[in-house]
């Protein structure tokens, strides 16, 4: 049985994830950490697009949505 980490960088593809459970501690986490940060850029990206769409035609003023944390680096 494989761990949550490893299912996650898989995405479901077995092979992948026989693959990936050979990998180093170290080389999965790093993995792991540019899983997250490419979903926060997507997270993000939308927010932003919904943002830009609907602020010019607000009356109030819409502040954008904040960078994650995770992209500041």
């Amino acid at each position: 049985m494989w761990s949550p980490l490893v299912r996650e960088l898989a995405g479901g593809d077995y092979e992948k994830a026989l693959a990936i459970s050979r990998w180093p501690i170290r080389e999965a986490l790093m993995g792991y950490l540019l899983h997250l940060q490419r979903s926060a850029l997507d997270h993000y990206r939308m927010e932003f697009l919904a943002w830009a769409s609907m602020a010019p035609h607000s009356t109030k003023k819409i502040e954008p949505p904040a960078l994650p944390e995770i992209l500041k680096r």
